[in-house]
């Protein structure tokens, strides 16, 4: 991946509040568990955000796509990246 394209999408992460990709278990150690209690739900919305817009049914898709729900918030955060960085 491109260098501008991981930091669209770190830009993008922070800005929803939510932890951009890599080792996510080994950041969320690092979060007080108040914290990351509050990243996670906010991880959790965003996904169902782009089920809702997608119009999947997210029991089925993640039966067929495992692993799906971080690359689509990962394609989501690096989408509000570009837009922030103009790119």
């Amino acid at each position: 991946m491109h260098i501008l394209e991981q930091q669209a999408e770190i830009i993008g992460a922070l800005h929803l509040g939510v932890l951009p990709t890599g080792n996510i278990n080994e950041m969320l150690e690092t979060l007080s568990p108040e914290e990351a209690h509050l990243t996670k739900r906010k991880f959790r919305k965003i996904k169902r955000k782009i089920l809702k817009e997608s119009g999947l049914n997210a029991m089925s898709y993640g039966e067929i796509q495992p692993g799906w729900s971080r690359r689509a918030v990962s394609n989501h955060c690096r989408k509000l990246g570009r837009k922030i960085l103009n790119i």
